[in-house]
C-alpha cells in the first residue's frame, strides 16, 4: 500500500446516546467514541482494508462535547497511525493494524 494521508473533521452531538452519565455538568466524549470515529474514518477513506487490531491508543486530553475535532490518518507498514486534535491540542494518538 502506498502511503496515504487523510484529514477528517468530526463532531459529537451533545445529544449522542453514549454521553449520558459522562460527567454531568462537564460532559466529555468517551474515549471509545473517539476511537469509533477513527475506525469509521479508516473504513470510509481506505476502502478494501479491514481493521485487524488496535495496537495502541493514548488519550492525552478530554474532548469536550459539541466541539469539533480532526482525525488525521497516515498509512504505515501494515497499518495506520492516527492523531486526533481539537484546535491545536492533541487529544489522542495511536496505531491500528490493517489487513488489505
Amino acid at each position: 500500500m502506498s502511503q496515504v494521508e487523510i484529514s477528517v473533521q468530526e463532531l459529537v452531538a451533545p445529544d449522542h446516546r453514549s454521553l449520558a452519565g459522562h460527567f454531568p455538568g462537564n460532559p466529555v466524549v468517551p474515549g471509545t467514541l473517539i476511537l469509533d470515529r477513527v475506525c469509521r474514518a479508516v473504513e470510509a477513506h481506505l476502502p478494501g482494508s479491514t481493521l485487524s487490531e488496535v495496537r495502541k491508543v493514548k488519550f492525552l486530553k478530554p474532548l469536550q462535547v459539541g466541539h469539533p475535532f480532526s482525525i488525521k490518518l497516515k498509512t504505515v507498514s501494515k497499518g495506520v497511525d492516527f492523531t486526533c486534535n481539537q484546535h491545536s491540542s492533541l487529544i489522542a494518538t495511536g496505531n491500528l493494524i490493517l489487513i488489505s
